[in-house]
């Protein structure tokens, strides 16, 4: 018997004994003892060999069924799963069934999923192989440590592109990860660790009260600026200036952002419209936000909405840009990427855009148009029910969710006509 420390955490191990080979399906057996203090590592590690050495002399000199041979391993803490590297990959096969089960429950899309990996990646990478009990809160609070030393974009970064973690912490770094960028990470575990106990992989959750506090000065309105009304004009006058042109050559660059200003739909709805989302309800132009299509992808059920089209858009010029297609999507120039959509593109198009000739403040990107909408309705005192439907919220109020119906859009486009450019 020897012992390996993991993590802080001592675990027995030792070769499996001939005799007991059947039984537990590995070379070796390794179990966590779950403390950290060596004395005590080794008075567990001495019961659990003289139980094992006690046990392989009764099988020798009697004859013990198998039933009671394994009822005595499992009460030592051994068994199959948990012998040899039995449990080095459990976390990681009970991560997979977690992500399969969110997309699966269509709880999660594609993307949702591909940033839970990356996170989860960075726990395993840290952790090792530790096993499934041997996860408690103050390892977790460990983790929380080291990511606020840690730098944003770790895999993007040049400086820190191809490094393995330990090298990545032994740097200086002239920026670390936010608050809300810890707190991204923390979700994940926190989530994966809540299915694991209402799933009853775990008994008790080790990811209880994981998330940092924001500091008292925080407001979440302001983590990403709205753009002033002064700047959305100004977004609305340079694509009204040259609107043939870039109608001609690059449709979609004059249209998305148009629509974001009056509408405030999220850039990845806009781009993945097709002709036959722009529809007449009820005598009123719409936009069908929906999944109807096998490449469209909403964030959530709150997504699916109608949304009134702005007098503006039409005055620009849309049901007719519309009809000259025909049919099919509405911006085909704009082409799919696994996790991002029909966005991506548009999103690095606008954020050059943006930075030329519009505003130097990194807090203002694509998706401040959709804080610009919000907020002006919100000051103009529009009821936050109708914001919310416009904008594809779920409605917290249970007398709206469970009795009343999706506003008319009638009553959302009264609201958008409000907006002051």
């Amino acid at each position: 018997m020897h012992l390996i420390k993991r993590n802080r955490v001592f675990h027995y191990n030792r070769r499996v004994p001939c005799m007991l080979q059947t039984f537990i399906g590995a070379p070796s057996i390794r179990i966590s003892l779950k403390v950290r203090d060596r004395q005590q590592a080794l008075l567990l590690g001495r019961r659990i060999d003289n139980e094992l050495d006690l046990l392989i002399l009764r099988m020798m000199t009697e004859e013990v069924s198998p039933e009671f041979i394994s009822e005595k391993l499992n009460r030592l803490g051994i068994n199959r799963e948990k012998s040899g590297h039995g449990e080095k990959n459990r976390l990681k096969e009970l991560f997979a069934r977690y992500v399969d089960d969110r997309l699966t429950s269509g709880k999660w899309i594609d993307k949702t999923a591909l940033e839970n990996r990356r996170s989860f990646a960075l726990f395993q990478e840290w952790s090792g192989s530790i096993s499934l009990q041997d996860v408690d809160h103050k390892m977790l609070l460990e983790y929380r440590d080291l990511l606020r030393q840690l730098p944003p974009n770790i895999s993007t970064n040049h400086a820190t592109r191809g490094k393995n973690l330990k090298e990545v912490i032994a740097m200086k770094h002239e920026r670390v990860l936010s608050i809300a960028q810890v707190n991204k990470y923390l979700v994940t575990l926190s989530a994966f660790f809540s299915w694991l106990h209402e799933h009853e992989f775990i008994k008790h959750n080790p990811a209880h009260h994981l998330l940092l506090g924001k500091p008292a000065r925080s407001n979440s309105a302001e983590e990403r600026s709205a753009y002033n009304i002064d700047e959305i004009r100004q977004i609305r006058d340079f694509l009204l200036k040259d609107r043939s042109a870039i109608i001609e050559s690059r449709p979609e660059r004059f249209w998305v952002p148009m629509i974001a200003l009056y509408s405030g739909m999220r850039q990845t709805e806009i781009s993945q419209l097709y002709c036959d989302d722009i529809v007449e309800y009820e005598g009123i132009w719409c936009f069908s936000v929906n999944e109807e299509a096998e490449d469209k992808r909403l964030k959530n059920a709150s997504s699916i909405r109608l949304v009134p089209v702005h007098p503006a858009l039409l005055e620009f010029g849309l049901i007719e840009y519309r009809d000259s297609l025909k049919t099919g999507r509405l911006f085909q120039k704009l082409t799919k990427e696994q996790y991002n959509g029909y966005g991506r593109q548009m999103s690095k198009w606008f954020t050059t855009f943006n930075r030329k000739y519009i505003t130097q403040d990194p807090k203002k990107t694509f998706h401040s148009i959709r804080h610009s909408v919000a907020n002006e309705l919100k000051q103009l005192k529009v009821p936050g029910e109708v914001i919310s439907e416009l904008l594809g919220h779920k409605v917290d109020s249970i007398t709206m969710n469970r009795y009343g119906k999706r506003y008319r859009p009638a009553v959302i486009l009264e609201a958008l006509e409000r907006l002051p450019w």
